[in-house]
């Protein structure tokens, strides 16, 4: 069992008791000694909880890595370590500076995910033509070839479709809908080829495609790049 010592913003833990003394450990992890006569009873709330390094609710009788919780006060949480032989066993730490047990601190191993591929030296990268990623990948691995992800690309391709309004155009005219398929059958063009390419897919469109700016959408926001 574990006594609890509250006092103005400050909570303390009884660690040792004598005759007439006790030890408490403070919030600083300091220990003190004072005498029985000075203890008062007060009202414990054993329902307080506090948020770890990941945003875990720490609640008394959890386990953190470092120890079962005892006791929980605003941001500060004490723990007991049966392998600590100093303070009974007792420590004081910020709820922040803790990990609930079987819980992962995704901030470190993501670092160490990037530390190991690093060393993988893939050498191309897919992306799907956010140009933040792409600009984080050439930092990370310059070495590597960044190619756009066909998926994304089709997804693209329809989008600018449906902003210029021919999506009635595409279910309902034979013609127009080859062109815009044959828009993005150009990822599979090779490079030297795809102005030709282009120009020839736009010959040979329907005439309500003239004006509308979707081949150039798909070569300078993607086939360029």
């Amino acid at each position: 069992m574990f006594i609890f010592l509250y006092r103005a913003d400050k909570v303390d833990i009884i660690i040792r008791i004598e005759k007439e003394r006790l030890h408490r450990l403070n919030m600083d992890g300091k220990v003190q000694v004072l005498s029985i006569q000075s203890v008062t009873k007060q009202k414990i709330n054993r329902n307080a909880a506090a948020i770890d390094s990941q945003n875990n609710s720490l609640n008394v009788g959890d386990m953190s890595r470092q120890g079962q919780i005892k006791h929980v006060y605003r941001h500060f949480v004490f723990i007991f370590c049966h392998t600590l032989t100093e303070n009974g066993g007792i420590f004081v730490r910020k709820a922040r500076n803790l990990l609930l047990a079987g819980e992962q601190n995704y901030s470190c191993n993501s670092f160490g995910v990037v530390s190991l591929a690093r060393n993988v030296g893939a050498a191309t990268e897919l992306t799907n033509f956010e140009k933040g990623a792409e600009n984080a990948f050439a930092i990370v691995y310059p070495q590597s070839q960044m190619l756009g992800c066909f998926f994304h690309f089709k997804q693209n391709i329809w989008r600018n479709v449906s902003e210029l309004d021919l999506k009635k155009e595409f279910l309902e005219n034979n013609i127009s809908r080859r062109t815009m398929k044959n828009l993005a059958a150009l990822a599979f063009v090779p490079e030297q080829d795809v102005i030709r390419t282009v120009t020839k897919i736009k010959e040979s469109a329907n005439e309500i495609l003239d004006g509308k700016n979707l081949y150039l959408y798909a070569y300078f926001h993607y086939l360029k790049r």
